[in-house]
């Protein structure tokens, strides 16, 4: 029972007792646990690291939420342990941070979630971290939880999750968000979104995808060269759009680029048919190779550029 039995300091002065004495209470059957993500490479020394780390989040959501210590803290050492069997639970990792940061600021009355919370946690996060801003979904889900009327349960946690994660840059839950938002309790919605009259705002934003009551930042680039970590090895250019969604083409095939307000994400169509310049693109200035109007947006792509310049009609680019 190393991983357990070690989860105390030798001084006795325990920064996380609920934890421990939860791990102790069921430590045979938590180390039978343990046994999988051992065999997938999980160390000793690394596993009571971690499993210390999570404690003082532990011991905060238990008392905060009035959580059942004994159903939670094996599920959570198996759900550390198999991140640390994976190479997933560094220190920077932003699946630690989920856990032992996220999981914590989390308000409202969770006695009703369930150990699942934790996988839906840090999969959320290690997801969004590659297309939106982290800490902002982060901010925003204690926001909305906290404005819960009554118990939240784990699908309103993964409800708000995506209102949020849209808010925070993820524009590819754009549609999805946006259904979701009709279901939710007006405060909570506010919250979500970090504005007040969040529905009247959603409605501006149907029509004009890229107005939002605080939006700045414009004008925006899109794509980039795949050298520096872009999409495209060729300049691309804009041929049509609807003010959220824009075809774009380059010489290795053609793209959607999908923006609003709050992000913009680049996804492949496939191959190029025969050349041709719809007729929805207007002619531009000189360098200037397309020029997409729609939805109180305008997008234009240059041909010494491989970034697309992005911002609303009323904003000179």
């Amino acid at each position: 029972m190393a991983a357990v039995v070690g989860l105390s300091p030798a001084d006795g002065d325990d920064p996380a007792p609920l934890w421990a004495a939860a791990l102790r209470r069921d430590a045979a059957r938590i180390e039978s646990l343990l046994a999988a993500p051992r065999a997938d490479g999980a160390d000793d020394p690394s596993l009571v690291e971690a499993l210390r780390s999570v404690g003082p989040a532990f011991d905060a959501c238990v008392a905060r939420h009035r959580l059942d210590a004994d159903r939670w803290a094996p599920a959570l050492a198996v759900h550390v342990a198999r991140l640390v069997a994976a190479r997933r639970f560094a220190p920077s990792s932003v699946r630690r941070w989920a856990l032992t940061g996220i999981w914590p600021s989390l308000g409202g009355d969770l006695s009703a979630t369930t150990p699942q919370l934790l996988t839906d946690l840090t999969t959320a996060a290690a997801h969004l971290d590659a297309v939106g801003d982290v800490p902002a979904w982060a901010r925003r889900m204690a926001a909305a939880t906290g404005a819960w009327p009554g118990e939240v349960s784990d699908e309103d946690l993964r409800r708000l999750g995506v209102v949020a994660a849209w808010r925070a840059g993820h524009v590819r839950l754009r549609g999805t968000a946006m259904r979701i938002s009709g279901g939710l309790p007006e405060p909570v919605l506010d919250a979500a979104l970090g504005v007040s009259d969040a529905r009247e705002a959603l409605q501006r934003n149907k029509v004009r995808p890229l107005w939002w009551p605080d939006g700045d930042g414009w004008p925006r680039r899109v794509g980039g060269f795949r050298g520096f970590g872009g999409p495209w090895r060729t300049p691309p250019v804009v041929l049509d759009g609807d003010g959220a969604e824009w075809q774009v083409r380059t010489r290795e095939g053609d793209w959607t680029v999908v923006a609003d307000a709050f992000g913009a994400a680049v996804v492949p169509r496939g191959e190029s048919p025969a050349a041709g310049r719809p007729a929805a693109a207007e002619r531009g200035a000189a360098g200037v190779t397309g020029v997409v109007r729609a939805g109180g947006a305008v997008l234009t792509s240059l041909a010494s550029s491989y970034q697309l310049v992005l911002h609303p009609e009323e904003v000179a680019s």
